[in-house]
């Protein structure tokens, strides 16, 4: 039998009244799949520190009400979950301290690869750590740095932006 550290997903899919998991350094996978029928009433999912993760797919029917989606710390994620299109009720989808290759394929301007992935969303959102607290961007606004001309092939990063608030 698996353990829930093999495949923590497997194990609590089928939970009939869970509505908020946070899921912090579960598994050492490098994919998780959110299987169709699957967290049939929840609402909030947290992936936080997953240091292997490289992919994330949800199928047709999975998590049906999830409402908010928060990702954070999984270094090697470097695309939006495959499949996020398909939870049609989520309403916030917030990125902390994941890589700027992730955030850039988001754009809305048709130079973003993923975003149609998330333009359903109402509040799309990207945090970094600065100063003593979370720097919260609009995915919009990282278009900004991709605009302004970098001296000598210096790479701009978020702390260029002005955050829309700070948690």
């Amino acid at each position: 039998m698996e353990s829930v550290k093999d495949d923590p997903v497997v194990h609590l899919q089928d939970l009939p009244n869970l509505v908020h998991l946070e899921l912090l350094h579960t598994c050492d996978n490098d994919m998780l799949s959110f299987k169709s029928g699957g967290f049939k009433k929840l609402k909030v999912l947290g992936l936080d520190k997953f240091d292997k993760l490289r992919c994330v797919k949800v199928e047709k029917g999975a998590m049906p009400c999830l409402e908010r989606l928060t990702i954070q710390r999984c270094k090697l994620l470097k695309r939006v979950p495959s499949g996020v299109k398909n939870l049609t009720k989520l309403k916030s989808l917030q990125f902390f301290d994941m890589p700027y290759e992730l955030i850039l394929k988001l754009q809305p301007d048709g130079e973003g690869e993923d975003y149609g992935e998330v333009a359903h969303i109402p509040e799309v959102y990207s945090a970094y750590w600065r100063d003593g607290g979370w720097d919260v961007y609009p995915i919009e606004s990282f278009k900004e740095i991709e605009n302004r001309p970098s001296p000598a092939g210096i790479v701009r990063r978020s702390h260029e932006l002005r955050p829309l608030w700070k948690v």
